[in-house]
């Protein structure tokens, strides 16, 4: 899958962009360091680059500040009660569960947000994205469980339902999954299989080099263990606390301890829908015509 080169879109047209990090944890922490990355997006000096985490309906996230755009209060989108960033050591004890994204620097319109991802219905969400003018939505992922059936996490995990529900907007959505395997979750025969399904698809538009984010994600994940994500990713760029196998395979640290190839890990892999979201939109046209027979 290497021999497919990813060329990033012209974002020069875009006025309002979201990064979110589709699962949580470190995945907001690389969807940060993406948006500073210039080697792979450049975005315009007046270009609003937001940042996002995702979580789920847990106790407390109704007590977050709701984001208001223009004049209307988004429900499902909050913001956090302090600015970032902070040290851990200055976050207090009840906004524990959002200490990355607190630790991340300060982005466009106030954020890093807080996406809460509904239980049930994700209509609500949906509307509010679109609320948000977004003229391109970058969906960020470490280790690729957002996309594989198999993994750990299984197939109702945030990062899936996610992606899911954004496919399902009418923006412009690339997804991006940053070193296929360093999450633990999932075998190389499961991710192989998975790229090759969205390959038929027309879904895989190719890879490229994570070395350009090397120097931010040490700084970020500084004080993160050696089995975070971010620090699976920077060890095999380095070349740096690896348990090699045969075959330049790698044992991930954690979850699952798969062995993944080395140059996995040091590639993001990117896909996006455009053709589904059309043929989404021919068949809602085609519906709305026979509604009105």
């Amino acid at each position: 899958y290497l021999d497919q080169s990813f060329t990033f879109p012209d974002v020069t047209q875009c006025k309002r962009v979201l990064i979110v990090g589709l699962g949580g944890g470190c995945d907001v922490l690389s969807a940060s360091v993406v948006a500073s990355t210039t080697d792979f997006f450049s975005f315009p000096s007046g270009t609003e680059v937001v940042v996002s985490d995702v979580t789920e309906e847990v106790a407390g996230t109704d007590q977050l500040p709701p984001v208001v755009m223009e004049t209307e209060t988004l429900r499902c989108i909050r913001k956090l009660p302090l600015s970032s960033p902070l040290r851990v050591s200055q976050i207090p004890s009840e906004l524990g569960l959002f200490s990355l994204v607190l630790t991340q620097p300060k982005a466009a319109l106030d954020s890093p947000w807080v996406i809460v991802l509904p239980s049930e219905e994700d209509v609500a969400l949906r509307e509010e994205l679109l609320l948000c003018s977004f003229d391109l939505i970058i969906g960020i992922d470490a280790g690729g469980d957002s996309l594989v059936e198999e993994a750990k996490t299984g197939i109702t995990g945030r990062d899936k339902r996610m992606v899911q529900l954004l496919r399902k907007t009418e923006i412009p959505f690339l997804h991006l999954v940053l070193g296929f395997g360093c999450d633990g979750e999932s075998t190389e025969d499961a991710i192989a299989a998975t790229v090759e399904k969205a390959k038929i698809a027309g879904f895989y538009k190719g890879s490229f080099s994570l070395q350009p984010m090397l120097v931010a994600f040490r700084a970020r994940a500084k004080g993160l263990g050696h089995s975070r994500t971010p620090n699976v990713i920077c060890n095999a760029l380095e070349g740096k606390k690896l348990n090699m196998r045969k075959g330049n395979k790698v044992v991930i640290p954690r979850g699952i301890h798969p062995q993944i190839p080395l140059a996995w890990l040091t590639h993001g892999f990117a896909f996006a829908y455009d053709q589904e979201a059309t043929d989404s939109k021919t068949t809602e046209t085609e519906e709305a015509r026979n509604n009105k027979r």
